[in-house]
Order: C-alpha cells, then sequence, then structure tokens
C-alpha cells in the first residue's frame, strides 16, 4: 500500500473547489481510499514543513481527480507548473507584481 497528495475537485452551490488530499493506492496501485478533509500544511520541524510543501508541489502536476460514486476519476488533465510556482522553486520567494501578472 502507498500514498500520495492529489488534488480533488469538489462541487457545489458556489461552484468547484480545488484542495489537496492524501489518496491511498493498494498493492495493484488502484486507488482505495482518499482523505474526506483536504490535509493541513504543517509538520514537527521546519524540514518536515519542506517535505509536506513539496509532496504537495508534486501534486499540482498530475491530473486534477473528482470523487464520482465510491471512486475517484481524473477530470481535468494534467498541468505544467505555472510560472509563479516555478518562481518560487527557483528563487525562494514570490516574485513579480501578483496574481494578475501569472493568470492563464
Amino acid at each position: 500500500m502507498t500514498w500520495n497528495h492529489r488534488v480533488i475537485r469538489t462541487e457545489d452551490a458556489a461552484g468547484p473547489f480545488y484542495a489537496i488530499h492524501e489518496v491511498i493506492y493498494g498493492d495493484d496501485e488502484v486507488v482505495i481510499g482518499w482523505t474526506e478533509e483536504p490535509v493541513h500544511v504543517g509538520a514537527e520541524t521546519a524540514r518536515g514543513l519542506f517535505w509536506v510543501l513539496s509532496v504537495m508541489t508534486e501534486a499540482l502536476g498530475k491530473p486534477v481527480l473528482q470523487i464520482v460514486g465510491d471512486r475517484l476519476e481524473d477530470v481535468e488533465p494534467a498541468q505544467e507548473l505555472s510560472d509563479m510556482l516555478k518562481a518560487v522553486l527557483e528563487h525562494g520567494k514570490l516574485v513579480g507584481k501578483g496574481d494578475d501578472e501569472y493568470a492563464p
């Protein structure tokens, strides 16, 4: 059994909402479960926090999932990491003037 972080899209009357969840896979790499609530960013050490953010970042480069009945389905294709995220990773801080500069 293994797990990773994945982006799961949910929808309600307010519209779509994207959050990072833990997804659990069986020995055959088929999804066998996921966290009901999104995961929180936190760790017992600064190094641990860096690891949590690293694996969450990996989730952003994978297809977006949505809960359909009792399973998860890909609903949006994988995307390349945004220019904003690349800048954060490269420079260790946000660069630029704000969100509008990086809008798709």
